[in-house]
């Protein structure tokens, strides 16, 4: 049984990419005990007792676990391929370890980020960025092959009378907004079961044991919100949070509120209790949302078709154009993108498409998390600088020249430009791995630009070329090692660019083209890309492909 279990497990992470996948014992609070709902690692390799943690990779399977249980694991681990792991013993590896080591350069570390602390999900981040591997946490593959999961406990709630809690939850949020004023912050997030209970003297019974209630809690400088299963508040309940200006949440509406939670604000959090994912959701400070053009009679310009209704929830728009005009009313110029918006102004506010990453490395650096890449070092801006402007006139722009061309003369003229311009490139980085040396920079991120879209697009609207990408012997596994840097991966679109069409929108017809039917749809991008390059040879500093900020 546990063998078929496995099996079905290994098949979910092997159709997501997933190299390496974390199952602890935890809930997404991390409670002492956890209820039925949340015992995946029993589920997964058979072994019943209170504390472990297993890793599934596509050849092995390992259970670690402390003195108490080890003869307990060993009897019921046998026949079912999984490996005991005794915590603790000489030479017996740690988690971390086995991850670290099992994890392939470029793969893939998994793990539902509900389950796994902020503290440990970073050092497991760290071990992924170290093997430039990706992660997915955002989905919890357990739940996908375990058909008769017991559901969440919901059990009914009870209010504790202020002469067995001592204060009232009115006196015990004022004392909490004081401590966190105290400390210099206006929002805290609660995920610990137990510290909830006490500051809302309310008691459940959804884990054996331990009177507590599934639930988050988020307090602001204005609001105490209590995200929980709604339905097992009853009428009595419902009135004492109402007298107490407790706001109710679905459970898991906290994964969509703390998104939101402004980038300015100080957020006060136990990142050893609160889970990843919370922990992880809240470092966005910049929000990229891809805009399209609509069908309609007239062109309306660029419009977020990606969006519910095609609404940008933040600013109310659906065009483009209109956070171009909030910002100049009188403005008659085209409204291109990229485009950077302020979402509290709900206007563009700069769309420098030449040095807009440059304001990104220089004016967010402050929000930049520790370690951030530095791509815009200083001893080296000044010729950063002149090789961009090199690379968008004989590359970037010098493609488009020829595919737009309204002559022979133009067309000739960016044609040449362009394939001159790689010729340059593939010689610059024949002894060196990065256009700058040991390390990407901003120059390499705009040169992958072109150098993706080249054989899947631009050389079948340009005509017969010189020569195609995978031509060069350098600039083919310069621009796969740079796709097999997560950030590259994942916001490379091959399909797209190989099509003419949106994809999403596509007439019915469309698909009796061979081409599209065979080539766009059945071509496995990802393989051709990810494999490996030996440009690591050409690096004093093989293990690491960027250098982080100080």
């Amino acid at each position: 049984m546990i063998q078929e279990r496995l099996k079905a497990l290994r098949a979910e992470m092997e159709k997501r990419g997933i190299t390496v996948y974390v199952v602890p014992t935890a809930d997404f609070h991390e409670s002492e005990y956890v209820g039925d709902h949340f015992k995946a690692r029993k589920f997964i390799t058979g072994f019943t007792g209170s504390a472990g943690t297993a890793v599934i990779t596509a050849e092995e399977a390992g259970l670690w676990t402390d003195g108490r249980y080890f003869v307990q694991a060993e009897n019921q681990l046998k026949g079912s391929t999984v490996t005991l792991y005794r915590m603790g013993e000489e030479g017996v590896p740690t988690v971390d370890e086995f991850v670290k080591d099992k994890l392939n350069e470029g793969g893939c570390l998994g793990f539902d980020g509900r389950v796994v602390n902020g503290t440990w999900g970073g050092k497991l981040e760290k071990i992924a960025s170290a093997k430039n591997a990706s992660m997915h946490v955002t989905e919890d593959l357990i739940d996908l092959i375990w058909e008769d999961r017991p559901a969440l406990s919901k059990q009914p709630l009870f209010i504790l009378e202020e002469k067995y809690s001592g204060k009232s939850t009115a006196d015990k949020i004022a004392d909490l907004r004081k401590a966190m004023k105290e400390n210099g912050a206006n929002v805290h997030i609660l995920t610990s079961l137990y510290d909830i209970a006490w500051l809302l003297n309310i008691r459940g019974n959804d884990i054996d044991y331990v009177p507590v209630v599934l639930s988050y809690l988020v307090l602001t400088e204005t609001e105490c919100i209590w995200f929980l299963q709604e339905d097992v508040v009853d009428d009595k309940i419902r009135a004492y949070l109402d007298e107490n200006h407790i706001i109710t949440k679905p459970y898991n509406a906290v994964y969509d509120y703390v998104p939101e939670i402004p980038a300015d604000a100080v957020v006060l959090m136990n990142r050893g209790m609160v889970n990843y994912r919370i922990v992880n959701s809240l470092d966005k400070a910049i929000k990229v949302e891809i805009v399209d053009w609509g069908d309609y009679e007239k062109p309306l310009g660029w419009e977020f078709v990606n969006s519910p209704n095609h609404i940008n929830k933040e600013t109310g728009a659906q065009f483009l154009s209109e956070l171009y005009y909030n910002a100049d009313d009188d403005y008659e110029g085209r409204t291109t993108v990229p485009a950077l918006v302020d979402y509290k102004e709900k206007k563009v506010v700069n769309n420098d498409y030449h040095h807009l990453t440059n304001h990104f490395e220089t004016a967010f650096k402050p929000l930049h998390k520790k370690g951030a890449p530095d791509l815009y070092p200083e001893e080296l801006r000044e010729e950063i600088d002149k090789l961009n402007v090199w690379l968008f006139e004989n590359v970037n722009n010098a493609v488009y020249r020829a595919q737009f061309a309204e002559s022979l003369q133009a067309f000739k003229d960016g044609y040449e430009t362009f394939f001159a311009g790689l010729e340059a490139m593939d010689k610059r980085l024949e002894n060196q791995r990065f256009l700058f040396g040991d390390y990407i920079t901003d120059s390499d991120i705009r040169l992958y630009t072109t150098l993706a879209r080249f054989d899947y697009s631009y050389s079948r609207n340009i005509g017969p070329c010189v020569h195609r990408l995978v031509d060069y012997k350098n600039l083919w596994t310069y621009a796969r090692d740079l796709y097999q840097i997560p950030a590259f991966r994942h916001n490379t679109y091959f399909k797209d660019f190989a099509a003419s069409e949106d994809l999403t929108h596509a007439p019915e017809d469309y698909w009796e083209n061979v081409y599209y039917d065979i080539v766009v749809q059945e071509t496995d991008w990802d393989t051709i890309w990810s494999q490996p390059t030996g440009r690591e040879a050409l690096s004093k500093d093989p293990a690491h492909k960027w250098k982080a900020e100080i």
